[in-house]
């Protein structure tokens, strides 16, 4: 007796255009957005996401966002943060201390953390030259970068029309002194740990064994120190 095996149905043909109304279905899917992380992405991308737009994104938690904010804002932050903690801002990181600039802080915190630091620290009061506080910079360098017979006073003009006024001056270290003018070209001193220099016609502070600078050809002015009937 044989069985009657159960026929399989037989493919539906299908027209041709019909075959070319399924494959436009196929490659006309909707593009599906995948959420994406913002710790796969760089610093300088993100700068550019939060420059272009203003939706908010969800930002990588348990860093520091303050080195993704446009560098005007970190600037006007700073014109409100002590001079002490600036500094230390800026040593957190490269990134910040390429950005944050301690000398925006308020001139009342920058002077006295110099004061203290000269006083207090103890790396700036243990050597035999104690370190000197320079009220121009706000840095606090060796003794030997200071010269024994500084100017006091300045004549301060405001514009090329007003009349100079005459102010007192504070403890300035020699590169500052030669950025404000203060110490010209062919000037002599002497440092407070004794040693002598003078500033040639390009401004570069050259020893008393450096005869004629290498940049300007300028020629040392310095006498010469007697010493016991000879002259060194």
């Amino acid at each position: 007796m044989v069985q009657n095996k159960p026929r399989h149905p037989l493919p539906k043909i299908q027209t041709r255009p019909n075959r070319n109304t399924q494959r436009r279905s196929r490659k006309q899917k909707p593009f599906a957005i995948s959420p994406f992380s913002v710790n796969r992405l760089s610093k300088r991308t993100l700068r550019q996401y939060l420059n272009a737009i203003t939706a908010p994104l969800a930002l990588p938690q348990g860093r520091s966002h303050l080195e993704f904010l446009p560098q005007d804002i970190i600037n006007r932050i700073s014109q409100y943060v002590p001079y002490e903690n600036l500094i230390y801002l800026a040593w957190v990181s490269k990134a910040l201390y390429r950005m944050v600039d301690p000398y925006l802080a308020p001139h009342e915190t920058k002077l006295a953390f110099v004061i203290r630091a000269e006083r207090d620290f103890y790396r700036h009061y243990s050597g035999l030259y104690p370190n000197l506080g320079c009220f121009m910079c706000f840095k606090v360098l060796p003794a030997g970068l200071f010269a024994c017979d500084q100017p006091l006073q300045a004549e301060l003009r405001t514009s090329a029309v007003d009349e100079p006024v005459v102010v007192d001056l504070r403890r300035f270290c020699i590169g500052c002194g030669i950025q404000m003018g203060l110490h010209k070209a062919g000037e002599e001193f002497t440092t407070r740990t004794g040693g002598r220099f003078w500033i040639c016609n390009c401004l570069c502070i050259l020893g008393e064994q450096t005869l004629v600078c290498k940049g300007c050809n300028a020629m040392c002015q310095l006498k010469p120190k007697k010493s016991r009937g000879t002259y060194r």
